[in-house]
């Protein structure tokens, strides 16, 4: 079997394992203070203070069910003064549904790529798997010995391939973290500042049910409470 078939078909199983066959879409429903839009086709919602004005929308137009969530969320420093964006004052709380009131967890850039890394390391081991699969194949596919020479260097020339594949992937989902992921940051007066916010699934999103949490970020003294509806889109 081909290094390409091996893939394929661990890809295969571990679809059918996950069984994604709903999406869910993101809204928002606005407060004392804030507006509802859209932006780029996507719902948004706006929430403004005296000192900071915060702009989300998600990350994506849908998302599978029950899975994480992902807001890119905008930060804008009205006032005349430097104000700090801590991740530490971001909080996420179920609403609604048996689990009303519990917390959710907002994910790190430090805790992401730390499962990005051991995500790596899985996918390593996955392509060892499939490269001794491919050697071993490559081995024993003919008893003419120039053909099972000539197999086993295309086989070699796979391994080498798929290796640097998982190398440049994993440096490639680095660099998007990096890149996307918000972190602590200071605005100054009139500096808008951003990036993705993650947030663990409410524990009711894996159902075909609508779900909701509400996202409260504390900036400068200034809270801004922003209500997200997540709602299952049959397939």
């Amino acid at each position: 079997m081909s290094v390409s078939r091996v893939v394929a078909t661990v890809v295969v199983s571990m679809s059918l394992l996950t069984g994604c066959v709903t999406t869910q879409t993101t809204s928002f429903r606005a407060a004392q203070g804030q507006q509802t839009m859209v932006r780029d086709g996507r719902a948004a919602v706006q929430s403004a203070r005296a000192k900071t004005v915060v702009v989300a929308s998600p990350a994506a137009r849908e998302t599978p069910l029950g899975s994480r969530s992902s807001l890119v969320v905008g930060i804008r420093n009205v006032s005349n003064q430097p104000v700090t964006f801590r991740l530490a004052d971001v909080t996420a709380v179920q609403t609604g549904g048996k689990a009303d009131g519990g917390e959710l967890k907002v994910f790190s850039y430090e805790e992401l790529v730390v499962e990005e890394r051991n995500r790596q390391v899985a996918a390593v081991i996955l392509a060892g798997v499939a490269a001794g699969a491919n050697a071993y194949g490559a081995a024993r596919s003919s008893h003419n010995p120039y053909v099972r020479s000539w197999n086993q260097q295309i086989a070699a020339r796979q391994n080498a391939d798929l290796a640097a594949s998982v190398v440049a992937q994993g440096e490639i989902n680095l660099t998007s973290l990096e890149q996307n992921i918000i972190k602590d940051n200071t605005l100054m007066p009139g500096e808008t500042y951003g990036g993705i916010i993650v947030v663990a699934p409410p524990s009711t999103s894996e159902s075909a049910e609508p779900s909701s949490y509400r996202l409260s970020m504390v900036i400068a003294g200034e809270r801004h409470d922003l209500e997200v509806d997540q709602t299952p889109v049959a397939r």
